[in-house]
């Protein structure tokens, strides 16, 4: 049971359900055996996949158990570079909606379209080099409030900002029914935007510009 590999095929409690710790041992005299194991009341939570709308049950345990690379609640936002061999995840910084029932402000109200244009061709380069992205979520109106134009024309609605994370050893790892703690907000089951991530990191030119606050508030 102590082996590595043995890891990817029992979890926890099944364990220590093992026919080898559930071998009676003599008692003395007068003694009575425990109860058995496997009546004994445990913690129960149930997780509803929002994709598949699977259920999933985890008992004692199983709850506490760390979850390797491409499993566990949050697996849709991790994903392994190829590439490079790095483990990354999505990590949402701005899920797009108004804060305190407020629309966001407009940034560029009038600013001329050519130079509206070169400010934005300047943060995607800086986008590129931050690992930052927009994703569409859903269409509004001209004037609701989103600044989120590219080079190709303008682009109204939710948009939600997202970053790319490399992540290092320890990073990213979901326990029981818990997410890791990049997605702790739950926002990676949230809304389709992840079946649009992949995609887009090889076909740069269908991204939306984004931008760091940092490099926002420079502007």
């Amino acid at each position: 049971m102590l082996l590595p590999d043995m890891t990817k095929r029992i979890t926890a409690r099944e364990a220590l359900f093992h026919p080898f710790l559930l071998d009676p041992l003599p008692l003395p005299e007068g003694v009575e055996p425990p109860a058995d194991l496997y009546d004994w009341p445990m913690e129960t939570r149930e997780y509803r996949d929002p994709e598949t709308d699977e259920v999933i049950v985890a008992q004692g345990d199983d709850l506490y158990v760390p979850h390797p690379y491409g499993e566990g609640v949050c697996k849709r936002g991790h994903w392994l570079d190829e590439d490079t061999g790095d483990q990354c995840c999505f990590v949402v910084i701005d899920d797009g909606l108004p804060k305190d029932g407020k629309k966001k402000s407009t940034k560029h109200v009038g600013i001329p379209d050519e130079k509206r244009q070169t400010r934005l061709k300047r943060r995607l380069a800086k986008e590129r080099e931050l690992g930052i992205f927009r994703i569409q979520l859903d269409e509004g109106e001209p004037d609701d409030g989103h600044d989120t134009e590219d080079p190709n024309g303008p682009v109204t609605g939710r948009v939600m900002k997202v970053r790319v994370r490399k992540l290092a050893a320890g990073e990213g790892i979901a326990v029981g029914l818990e997410p890791c703690e990049f997605h702790q907000n739950g926002l990676i089951d949230a809304s389709y935007w992840h079946s649009h991530l992949r995609p887009m990191l090889d076909q740069e030119d269908q991204w939306i510009g984004t931008d760091d606050e940092r490099h926002m508030d420079q502007d």
